[in-house]
């Protein structure tokens, strides 16, 4: 089987597998198969392929980091599936041919636009991939020859996804996955509020939607209550109680961001709630549609604790923002 029809067995398997341990396998020889056609691989000590680049906007992780993203196999099922469905939206939606995607970010592997070119043909799809590391676009670039996917691409730009304008109009859908959990250290933000104003009307974003809620939870049922291997729900349930909605990332809410005066968010415990209970910051990632990473289905979508957060004792009230600039992510203080 040559490279190009192994990718393409690779990708239906992630575009219609449902058991995890299935997933995890296609994921791991997607990532081989890029890694062998560009040679770049977990073995490499150049600082070129390991080393994040920092920018007023937050932390672009290095070739390697961006690569190894593969591996994460529910994030890169799940970021398949619903940029295939927007595809397919797209086609019908708009007349005009190819669609003009722009994927800000792709890493060396691109993995998220060489995966559609298996399943739509150059007359329909037409990529612009961009980095900000010289080494991750070269390597995308040998890649997508080895292939033979030149037709499938517009151009390879090297440029920071924050500032960066799109000079082939209309642009269709912009895809990018630049994030850590609650939003925090990389760019995904500015990347956001700078490319989704340049879509056409219509346009698609991916991911459509992110979401960062503070909510109570209870340790002692945590990891007793994940689910099984085959996914099927264990008891007692996780306990979830919602105490406000963080931020909420879409082209809904860009006239909310694009405001500077975007306000800050008042987080209230009650005085007489349960024992046991403590502060978590949950992330939900709708890519599109009802193509959803919720709690524990990815890295980016873990629970996590903050120590600022962890103030916020039963009775008490917090203030949180979302903090801008080269160390982007949420903020508590005392009201």
């Amino acid at each position: 089987m040559d490279q190009r029809a192994r990718l393409a067995q690779i990708t239906t398997q992630l575009l219609t597998l449902e058991h995890r341990g299935q997933l995890r396998a296609a994921a791991i020889e997607l990532h081989a198969l890029c890694s062998a056609l560009t040679g770049l691989d977990d073995g490499t000590m150049e600082p070129l392929d390991t080393d994040p680049i920092a920018l007023d906007s937050g932390m672009a992780i290095g070739p390697i980091g961006a690569a190894r993203c593969i591996l994460d196999y529910a994030r890169t099922s799940k970021f398949m599936r619903g940029i295939h469905r927007a595809v397919q939206v797209g086609l019908e939606s708009f007349p005009d041919r190819p669609l003009e995607i722009l994927y800000a970010g792709c890493g060396p592997f691109a993995p998220l636009a060489i995966t559609m070119m298996t399943q739509f043909r150059p007359d329909e799809v037409r990529f612009t991939l961009l980095d900000i590391h010289k080494r991750s676009l070269d390597a995308a670039r040998e890649l997508i020859e080895r292939l033979e996917f030149a037709p499938w691409v517009r151009e390879f730009v090297q440029a920071d996804a924050c500032s960066y304008r799109h000079p082939h109009q209309p642009l269709h859908m912009v895809i990018t996955e630049t994030m850590q959990r609650a939003l925090g250290k990389e760019p995904q933000l500015e990347v956001t509020l700078n490319l989704a104003p340049q879509l056409c009307a219509g346009g698609i974003l991916i991911p459509q939607c992110i979401t960062v809620d503070a909510c109570l939870y209870k340790p002692a049922v945590e990891i007793r209550s994940a689910p099984a291997e085959d996914g099927t729900p264990t008891s007692p349930p996780r306990v979830r109680i919602k105490l406000a909605r963080l931020l909420e990332l879409s082209l809904e809410s860009l006239p909310l961001w694009l405001n500077p005066e975007y306000p800050s968010q008042r987080l209230q415990r009650a005085a007489d709630e349960p024992p046991g209970l403590y502060p978590i910051l949950t992330t939900e990632i709708r890519v599109f549609d009802d193509i959803v990473l919720g709690d524990y289905n990815s890295g980016l979508t873990y629970p996590n604790r903050d120590q600022d957060l962890d103030k916020l004792e039963a009775g008490g009230a917090l203030l949180c923002h979302y903090q801008r600039g080269s160390e982007p992510g949420l903020r508590f203080r005392p009201e």
